[in-house]
């Protein structure tokens, strides 16, 4: 069965995604436990469209009772990137939150977390999830990228207060000083 589910990974990463199917099929029908095989059959059917039903797929790779923890984690982690997507932002953290706990080495989801943040513009949680993931590992050069993107935009946010906060004051003053001058004009 192990063998058999190998075989399917290894055929989905080929495009030949009809034999892939019929390994996974094999494997659920010898071994309707396994949850590698669901997972497989959701990149699958995601490949050819087919979002629901493959959204279903990697809730049952998931949920099955043999799988590694890692491949449970990847399972949600691809669940949790479709929920984002679909802009489900917080089921998407939760599912990635899940991911860390079923296998913390596994650093994608903490920076998938990360970009789920950023799409809301929350980019200071989104700056913790990338410093998350470069203490894990400090040559993810992805993760390190996403950290300065944040960083840069945090810096711009920052001078947009700024600016809003001296136009307020510019704005205040400039009224204070009409208010003066047509007090001063009424004595006259």
């Amino acid at each position: 069965i192990v063998g058999k589910e190998g075989q399917a990974a290894v055929l989905a990463r080929q495009g030949r995604n009809q034999e892939a199917l019929q390994a996974v099929e094999e494997v659920t029908r010898t071994a309707p436990d396994r949850g590698y095989a669901e997972m497989i059959r959701g990149d699958l059917l995601m490949r050819q469209g087919k979002s629901a039903e493959a959204l279903a797929a990697y809730q049952a790779a998931i949920a099955k009772p043999q799988a590694a923890p890692f491949q449970k984690a990847e399972a949600a982690n691809r669940l949790g990137q479709q929920k984002v997507r679909a802009g489900y932002y917080e089921e998407g953290r939760k599912l990635y939150d899940q991911a860390i706990t079923l296998d913390p080495y596994y650093l994608e989801p903490t920076s998938n977390k990360g970009v789920a943040f950023e799409k809301e513009g929350r980019w200071e949680q989104a700056l913790q999830q990338y410093r998350k993931t470069l203490v894990l590992d400090d040559s993810d050069t992805i993760a390190r990228a996403l950290a300065r993107k944040a960083e840069e935009m945090l810096a711009v946010q920052r001078d947009q207060q700024s600016k809003e906060r001296v136009d307020k004051l510019v704005k205040e003053l400039a009224e204070r000083f009409r208010r003066q001058n047509a007090s001063s004009d009424r004595e006259d």
